[in-house]
C-alpha cells in the first residue's frame, strides 16, 4: 500500500468515525418488512416484462438471446419473451452467449439473464399457486 492509498484510507474512517448519531439505537425493528404481496398472472407478466426488457437494454443491447424454461414456466416465458422482443430488439437464438432462465421455484417465478453462464441479473417475482 502506498502512501496515497494509505492517506486515503485514513481519511476515509476518520470521515466516517461521527456517521452514527450519539446515543443507544431504538428498541426493536426499525423498519418493518410488510408481508409478500402475491400477484396475479397479469401483473407477474407485466413486471416480467418491464424488469427483462430493462436488464437486456442495460446489459445485452441488441444481442442475441438463447432461452430455457421449465415445462411450467414454458408458456408463461413465450408471452414475456414476444413483448420483450418487441421492446429490445434482441433476437432470440437456439445457441447464444446471452441466455434467459424461466423456472417456477416455489411461490416464485424465477428469470436469470446469464452472459458466457454468469448470471447477470436474476428477477424474482411472486405469484398465485
Amino acid at each position: 500500500m502506498n502512501r496515497r492509498e494509505a492517506a486515503a484510507l485514513l481519511l476515509l474512517a476518520a470521515g466516517l468515525s461521527g456517521c452514527l448519531p450519539p446515543g443507544e439505537p431504538p428498541p426493536g425493528n426499525v423498519t418493518e418488512n410488510p408481508e409478500m404481496v402475491l400477484l396475479t398472472r397479469d401483473e407477474v407478466r407485466e413486471r416480467m416484462i418491464t424488469e427483462l426488457a430493462s436488464a437486456l437494454l442495460m446489459h445485452a443491447p441488441g444481442a442475441a438471446v438463447s432461452l430455457t424454461a421449465d415445462a411450467v414456466s414454458a408458456g408463461e416465458m413465450r408471452r414475456v419473451w414476444t413483448e420483450c422482443v418487441k421492446l429490445t430488439g434482441n433476437p432470440a437464438a437456439e445457441v447464444a452467449r446471452w441466455n434467459v432462465d424461466s423456472r417456477y421455484d416455489g411461490p416464485s417465478w424465477q428469470v436469470e439473464l446469464r452472459h458466457d453462464g454468469r448470471t447477470v441479473r436474476r428477477i424474482a417475482l411472486p405469484r398465485r399457486p
